[in-house]
């Protein structure tokens, strides 16, 4: 349980480096840590930014959702819309981890 919260706060900083690196490697062997860190090293100022911005369409897709969710009455137009905006936010991210 004390492992937890550290593991909590690492998993957004990790997470967009090992997706790409996956997306790159097509192999589970390039999500190490040890490969992931030397990339987040090496790329340090705008990874940090590309992170930030990872997590911050994240809190907006589940605000988003949860509006969506609560506000429209009509039967699956909310999760049509949620999937689109899940969709949306996908593609974004993808994109900025590309620039990287």
């Amino acid at each position: 349980m004390a492992t937890a919260l550290p593991l909590t706060a690492w998993g957004p900083i990790y997470l967009p480096l090992a997706l790409l690196a996956l997306g790159i490697e097509d192999d589970f062997l390039a999500v190490e840590p040890f490969t992931v860190f030397g990339g987040m090293v090496k790329l340090g100022i705008p990874y940090m930014f590309a992170t930030v911005l990872f997590c911050l369409m994240v809190v907006a897709q589940v605000i988003l959702s949860n509006t969506i969710a609560v506000s429209i009455a009509i039967p699956y137009v909310p999760e049509v819309l949620v999937a689109l905006i899940t969709m949306y936010f996908v593609a974004v991210a993808i994109r900025l981890l590309g620039v990287m």
